[in-house]
């Protein structure tokens, strides 16, 4: 094919094939399963499977070799593709907790990285994770969960933590008279099926007060491993990966390895295989030899090294392991949101002096983790179907660290995640700008060392310096901080020669008077920085410098656009040179969750332009606002301090005009702060509710003479 191909696997069969399978990405956000084979010293024609296939795996069976992957329009399927004269025998890989997954209404339960395992005893198993969406507003007793089901029925998702409930299963071919199909594995006490893991550390927050949020983890805690046991009664595993402590620190947490033997189809105790390393991997072939499962894994990484060794896991040796279960916090919630055409339908807009189109609100999430981040997880085209299709948004900037814990993004995995961005796009239905995150950490008391991880920097008086980079369609390069010896500048001058911008991250920045400089962060799933810090936000709007306000998840935990922050995006179309050029221009505003609708003007101009005061020092601000519940609270914010406050009278909707005297000379900024009914309950780290109560317009900039 001529496009790229992505996540490739091989087997070789016993007759010294060699089968190749990937899968490419095409026009109009599809992706194809492409799979050649190398016998007799030549290869086959490629071979394209289907619209919408990810990561496929190929293993063979039988003197068979059949494929599957990962699917987001059907059930995923068990294809034999070789040899030739058998290709086309299909079975569909189905179960009690695996159901079809379509786009763009999905169902609250996906299935991802089916592995495959053709055992010596227990024939053809597949290993499942299914994603369950979930949602919760802190721990809750027994007696009140079924009062607690029922307002989340009667919600519209979104009013408290939304997450996903991660199970790993075993599917089992079952061999029939009339077809084949697949079979759970049953549980080894009541021989009735059963989820047998629920992978929780590291993945789940845990709500209760005395528990850490589930911080950055550096191996792989989603991906269940298949090994094969050792003669006719060693059955099966189904191995996995947990980070040790769930809240530890994601630069100094080892894993663990779990796993369940299978025998007989019938599941057997979790066991701890080892623990000590990150990153497990089966060594090839995946089977128990002389009573020894081979595994690869990693030290955590240091100083941008991450070694890996090769460990013989004596398997009667495994000891007894008690998980520890919070899972019981949570609901499973439905989320079916509107697609591009029936939000089109109803999309607010306004009409704006000097345009010849009206003014479009659009909604984003410009600061998006995907698994190509150190610490966080998710395929890249899961978190781009899970901003568009779950979250409902019409904007999102996927943008890994050039560095995290350690672990550096590749050059290959940084345009991996371009690429996917423009894949994604759709002009008028879905915007996904390619960027990164520039990991920067700096001080005012010393220089940063050039050589070692921000992670890792003991300058006195250190902070974080970091900025979401983002880029037109046509993408730009990544200019890692540790490249240029820290220079903010060299960065900055490549992301305006690219056609991009800058936005600060986190409370703590040092914002810089170069043209790329474009908006501050002011909330995200970590805080409301704005509220928590004022006066450092403050100080930057006292400089004079024109930006604007955009709200974000800072989503590291899979779930953009329901993670706690969200920016409204002023354009006249859906298009990303129209959505850059809107955040260039600041016309944006930012909100913790909730769509709350501001339109707020100063002199009839939006907040991209700078006005200026009638001669007696004086401006007129219009403000509309229309909250997704009744408004409680409308503060103007002007030069640090409360100017006036409007009370709520219970209705959603609040228009007003107000004239502002007695402006100083200079420049002087004002900014509006919306509230409305519910609160903004923060729990540890970037655990936070999806849909907050408050919202803030960017500034308006007034030159007084």
């Amino acid at each position: 094919g001529e496009g790229h191909a992505l996540k490739p696997r091989a087997v070789v069969t016993g007759d010294g094939a060699t089968v190749v399978a990937w899968h490419e990405l095409g026009e109009g956000a599809k992706s194809r399963v492409i799979y050649r084979v190398h016998a007799n010293l030549a290869w086959s024609d490629a071979h394209r499977n289907g619209d919408l296939g990810f990561r496929p795996v190929p293993f063979c069976q039988n003197e068979k070799v059949w494929l599957v992957a990962d699917s987001y329009n059907s059930a995923p399927t068990l294809e034999v593709i070789w040899p030739e004269a058998a290709r086309g025998e299909i079975i569909k890989v189905t179960g009690p907790n695996l159901t079809k997954v379509s786009t763009p209404k999905l169902p609250s339960v996906r299935p991802m990285h089916g592995e495959p395992l053709a055992s010596d005893t227990e024939g053809v198993l597949i290993s499942t994770l299914s994603l369950i969406d979930i949602i919760a507003d802190g721990p809750v007793s027994d007696d009140e969960r079924k009062r607690v089901a029922q307002i989340l029925e009667a919600d519209t998702g979104g009013d408290g933590v939304v997450d996903m409930l991660h199970v790993a299963d075993v599917l089992k071919l079952h061999r029939g008279d009339s077809r084949d199909s697949f079979v759970n594995v049953v549980d080894h006490a009541t021989k009735a099926f059963s989820s047998p893991v629920f992978m929780l550390s590291g993945l789940l927050p845990d709500l209760r007060p005395s528990k850490g949020y589930p911080s950055g983890y550096s191996g792989r805690r989603r991906h269940p491993i298949m090994v094969d046991g050792e003669g006719k009664d060693g059955g099966a595993w189904m191995i996995w990966e947990r980070k040790s402590n769930p809240s530890g620190g994601g630069s100094k947490t080892a894993g663990q390895l779990l796993g369940r033997q299978v025998k007989d189809g019938v599941w057997g105790e979790t066991v701890l295989l080892m623990d000590g390393l990150i990153d497990f991997r089966a060594a090839l072939p995946a089977k128990v030899r002389d009573g020894k499962m081979w595994m690869v894994g990693a030290k955590i990484p240091h100083h941008w090294k991450r070694p890996s060794q090769l460990v013989a896991i004596d398997v009667a040796a495994a000891q007894p392991f008690e998980r520890d279960d919070w899972s019981d916090q949570f609901e499973p919630l439905s989320i079916q949101m509107e697609t591009a055409e029936e939000r089109d339908k109803v999309r607010y807009s306004t009409e704006v002096t000097d345009s010849k189109k009206p003014m479009k609100l659009f909604w984003g999430d410009l600061h998006c983790h995907s698994g190509l981040t150190g610490d966080a997880e998710g395929e890249p085209d899961e978190i781009l179907f899970y901003a568009r299709d779950r979250a409902g948004l019409d904007v999102m900037v996927m943008q890994d660290n050039d560095d995290v814990h350690g672990r550096i993004l590749t050059e290959g995995e940084y345009y991996m995640g371009v690429a996917h961005s423009q894949w994604a796009t759709q002009p008028g239905k879905f915007v996904a700008l390619p960027g990164y995150e520039w990991t920067q950490r700096t001080s005012d008391k010393g220089v940063a060392r050039p050589d070692l991880s921000a992670f890792e920097q003991t300058v006195p008086g250190g902070y974080p310096n970091h900025r979401t980079v983002i880029y037109p369609h046509a993408g730009g390069p990544i200019v890692r901080y540790f490249e240029v010896e820290q220079d903010f500048g060299k960065m900055a001058d490549a992301v305006l020669a690219a056609g991009g911008i800058l936005n600060s991250q986190h409370p703590a920045f040092k914002i810089s008077d170069h043209p790329a400089e474009a908006n501050l962060e002011v909330v995200a799933s970590w805080g409301i920085y704005i509220r928590s810090v004022p006066k450092r936000f403050h100080e930057e709007l006292d400089k004079g410098r024109h930006t604007g306000f955009v709200g974000t998840s800072d989503s590291h935990r899979r779930n953009p656009g329901l993670c706690g922050g969200l920016t409204g995006i002023w354009a006249e179309e859906l298009t990303s040179e129209a959505i850059l050029d809107a955040l260039r221009e600041h016309r944006c505003f930012a909100t913790n969750g909730s769509r709350i609708i501001v339109d707020s003007r100063a002199q009839g101009r939006m907040t991209d332009e700078v006005v200026k005061a009638t001669a007696d020092g004086s401006t007129e601000l219009t403000l509309y606002v229309r909250g997704t519940k009744p408004l409680t609270r409308v503060a103007l914010i002007g030069d640090g301090g409360t100017v006036e406050v409007y009370e709520g009278d219970g209705s959603n909707e609040l228009t007003l005009t107000r004239k502002v005297d007695g402006l100083k000379p200079g420049r002087r900024w004002l900014y509006w702060e919306i509230e409305q009914e519910g609160d903004s309950k923060q729990y540890s780290g970037n655990i936070s509710k999806a849909r907050g109560h408050r919202a803030w317009s960017s500034p308006h900039f007034v030159d007084v003479e």
